[in-house]
């Protein structure tokens, strides 16, 4: 993008932003806390549009079924507000210490979920399309669209570079140990990634010959 400090890349299953020479420079002098903050400024924005949609949602019944359903809009709008106003005040912790932590967490839970149900616990662009476009109406579709969202927050969540929460985990291990291990954990995580990406497209396979 020009003089901007920012790269687009394209992938097979997404897309991913990574400095540009002169924003890497820009951002070595930054602390780890700043640091993790912009790796994790995007798990954060698939949060708050995932919310945003479910707000939307809510204030859709409120106006279509009257003042019973008020309380799951009061109860939508208060979690979109706490969420937004902790992650802005506590961004720096949440970043690097907390989304690392429950990524760990995710990767067993996602380990366990593997072992009961196979192939069927991931899934890529085709099975997102298929499910959106199998429901009833466009409320429903709203629904999945927030649900995605909120899923890739948290698969960005998952300390495995080049993922967002990958980032994370490697500035502190390069603060601790060094990049001799940051060269390790990369290897580690580009065959973590293939698998995670032939598993996707798999499991895509399965659900559209199925």
């Amino acid at each position: 993008f020009g003089n901007t400090i920012l790269a687009f890349n394209p992938l097979l299953l997404g897309a991913y932003v990574e400095p540009t020479r002169n924003g890497y420079e820009r951002m070595k002098k930054l602390s780890i806390g700043d640091r993790a903050v912009i790796n994790g400024a995007g798990i954060i924005g698939n949060f708050v549009f995932g919310l945003i949609i479910l707000c939307l949602i809510a204030i859709y019944h409120i106006n279509n079924r009257g003042s019973a359903n008020i309380p799951l809009i009061a109860i939508t709008v208060v979690i979109f507000l706490v969420f937004t106003t902790i992650s802005y005040y506590l961004r720096k912790i949440i970043c690097a210490y907390l989304f690392p932590v429950f990524g760990f967490v995710i990767i067993g839970f996602t380990i366990y979920s593997f072992g009961i149900y196979g192939l069927e616990t991931v899934g890529g662009p085709i099975s997102a399309v298929r499910i959106i476009t199998q429901t009833n109406d466009f409320i429903e579709s709203f629904l999945m669209v927030a649900v995605i969202s909120l899923s890739i927050g948290l698969m960005n969540m998952i300390p495995i570079w080049p993922l967002d929460g990958g980032h994370t985990l490697e500035l502190i291990i390069k603060n601790k140990l060094g990049w001799r291990a940051v060269n390790f954990y990369r290897t580690i995580s580009g065959y973590l990634i293939l698998c995670l990406v032939v598993m996707t497209l798999l499991s895509d396979a399965l659900s559209f010959f199925s």
